[in-house]
């Protein structure tokens, strides 16, 4: 934009009505902003652009007093979204007049819907704060320009209201464009808050003159662009004369966003080149004579949106008159053959027609035909498009009685050792198999057995032939020096005192963790344990090493334990039932009285060193059944049953 020199106005002081005025400031401003367009080719989305449409209608820039003492306290400006419109920011220009509680000072920046007279309503849908300072830059608009960004962009389906807030009494200067020489084109877009309502810009004044201004605010913009056209006629069947109907994204028309509408040059951002050699038009919706109505041609559109600081263009062509070209592919499996159209058209394809040689026929696109007998058979695709137009193409395909083979195969892998296992099928042996296990050596077996190396990942292919054909198949198969360990053990002893002898294979150093099944466990290799209660128990041994984790388990039934208590005269439990002290005694001497609960659970522990007597208080004790392992100074140990009473 060209650099000019702007002067406000000096308005004559006059008394004002505070609900429809508001004051005007006494600056000199100037307009040193320079177009920055970045263009953008093809793109399905454009920008992000920085709105300059009231800049762009400036012929002066003035400035307005906002605040919520003596003038408005809030200033909306309002804008088309003629399509979905996403926001993320917005640009304005302002200062702080005076140092008066600060040199900066917050103000809130908004987007509202539109109501219908254009002022905004509902609930904010986006707001954020920009900090204002006291930089006057000589009034330079490049010094005087702030923004703010949404922390989230919103994206708006309607006509919005951008709105500037100071909720304070200190002064807050804004620019303007001219409100004396009518800037504002009459459109009345802005509108401001004065005492909690907001009146349209024809109802307020400043110092007398009609507020017929814009706020110099500049929306963020990204937005989608589609170019999209209709012909009158696509097949030409009418004459080589064909009009065009522009239905392009209506934001190219909108003098808000393109520079090309605003300048009621909307014909520049429409170019077409009919594909015929006669050279390009710029016209939004053309009529075109095309040298024959024969074709094809080939039409392009492409849209060019002149954007304010950005600029982007997409692109469409249709093909019209008689384009049709008839393919297909044929691919045979034994008596069957499938057939797949491949037919291209400038207008979609309206039917087919098979002769598959054999007395056959079809209208399906994609057919699937079984022949009768083996041999070679002219097979021929007639299409026909929506202009009507027809044409035909003839091939031969050979068929057979045989079905080919299909590969497969599982694997299984134990180190870097892998066991392959051929799954595949084939009515027509004898098969050769071939495979390549991808480390650069192959086997000739069914179901080979291949040691890689090196830990990695290979792709490893079967390739399976037989009479009729070939067929491969490749898999990715993993393998490493790791061996994830084996868990395994058995079970010795008699109950209620087993034995477990370890069995498992490992990598290495190893850990083992038993699990008894009666809350009890073990970390040692072999490991022995004596069941308090009668019952089936699952027992887990799980192993660890360096390559992995496994578990192995079984189960173990007792039921000795109470059986022999009347046989046990080795050790005296009295009184029993109790509610009170128990004495234990041994004329053998005792090392240790455990108290076990119905769980299975260790409740009590006495070490009695030797001595044939000790008690304990059973006081603390829920009332039930408990059992007794009584170890002697001999080594024996004997299990007896106690009952509390309360």
């Amino acid at each position: 934009m060209k650099k000019l020199l702007f002067s406000l106005l000096m308005l004559t002081a006059a008394p004002w009505t505070f609900s429809q005025s508001i004051e005007a400031v006494y600056a000199t401003l100037i307009n040193d902003m320079t177009s920055s367009q970045a263009f953008t080719a093809k793109a399905a989305t454009c920008g992000p652009d920085t709105i300059g449409y009231t800049l762009a209608k400036a012929t002066g820039l003035e400035a307005l007093n906002i605040n919520n003492a003596t003038s408005a306290d809030a200033v909306g400006q309002y804008f088309d979204a003629p399509q979905p419109i996403t926001i993320s920011g917005v640009s304005f220009y302002a200062w702080k007049p005076d140092a008066t509680a600060g040199i900066t000072m917050n103000v809130t920046v908004e987007v509202y819907a539109a109501a219908l007279d254009s002022t905004p309503t509902g609930m904010a849908l986006a707001t954020t704060t920009s900090l204002v300072d006291t930089v006057f830059g000589a009034g330079t608009l490049t010094a005087l320009r702030k923004h703010a960004t949404f922390t989230t962009p919103i994206t708006v389906s309607g006509s919005y209201v951008v709105v500037i807030t100071n909720a304070s009494a200190t002064p807050l200067s804004m620019v303007f464009n001219s409100w004396a020489a009518a800037d504002g084109g009459q459109e009345w877009l802005s509108s401001v808050s004065i005492a909690a309502s907001w009146l349209r810009s024809y109802n307020v004044n400043v110092g007398g003159t009609t507020f017929d201004a814009d706020c110099l605010f500049e929306p963020h913009t990204t937005y989608s662009m589609a170019a999209n056209f209709i012909p009158s006629d696509q097949c030409m069947t009418t004459g080589p004369t064909i009009s065009f109907t522009n239905t392009s994204s209506p934001v190219l028309n909108n003098r808000m966003y393109n520079q090309a509408a605003y300048l009621a040059s909307t014909d520049l951002s429409y170019t077409w080149d009919y594909g015929d050699g006669s050279g390009t038009e710029v016209l939004e919706n053309p009529i075109h004579a095309f040298p024959t109505n024969v074709g094809p041609y080939s039409v392009l559109l492409r849209d060019t949106l002149f954007g304010w600081t950005s600029t982007c263009a997409a692109d469409t062509t249709i093909v019209l008159g008689a384009s049709l070209t008839p393919a297909y592919t044929a691919v045979p499996s034994g008596s069957t053959v499938t057939f797949t159209d491949g037919s291209t058209s400038s207008v979609s394809v309206a039917s087919w027609f098979w002769d598959f040689g054999d007395g056959n026929t079809s209208t399906q696109q994609n057919p699937i035909h079984s022949y009768a007998s083996v041999g070679t058979y002219t097979v021929c695709l007639t299409a026909t498009n929506n202009c009507g137009f027809t044409d035909s193409t003839c091939q031969s395909v050979t068929v057979t009685s045989c079905t080919g083979p299909i590969s497969a195969y599982t694997f299984i892998d134990a180190g870097l050792a892998v066991s392959f296992t051929d799954a595949s099928t084939s009515t027509a042996p004898p098969a050769t198999y071939l495979w390549d296990f991808g480390d650069g050596n192959t086997s000739s077996l069914q179901n080979p057995i291949h040691t890689y190396s090196a830990d990695g990942t290979y792709t490893v292919c079967l390739l399976l032939v037989d009479q009729c054909d070939a067929d491969t198949i490749c898999q990715t198969v993993t393998v490493s020096s790791c061996v994830v360990p084996t868990a395994g053990f058995t079970i010795g002893g008699s109950e209620p005192t087993y034995t477990f002898t370890n069995t498992s294979t490992t990598t290495g150093i190893a850990t083992y963790l038993w699990d008894f099944g009666d809350g009890n466990s073990s970390t040692l290799s072999d490991p022995s344990h004596t069941y308090t209660s009668n019952g089936t128990f699952t027992v887990v041994l799980t192993v660890t090493d360096s390559c992995g984790t496994n578990s192995f388990t079984q189960t173990v039934t007792n039921s000795a334990v109470g059986i022999d208590e009347l046989q046990l005269s080795s050790a005296i439990i009295f009184p029993n039932p109790s509610n009170d002290q128990v004495t234990f005694s041994s004329e053998n001497g005792m090392d240790l009285v455990e108290l076990i609960d119905g769980s299975g659970r260790l409740v009590a522990s006495i070490s009695v060193n030797g001595n044939v007597e000790t008690t304990l208080d059973m006081r603390s004790y829920a009332e039930g059944n408990y059992s007794v392992r009584i170890t002697f100074s001999s080594g024996s140990t004997d299990l007896m049953r106690i009952s509390v009473v309360r």
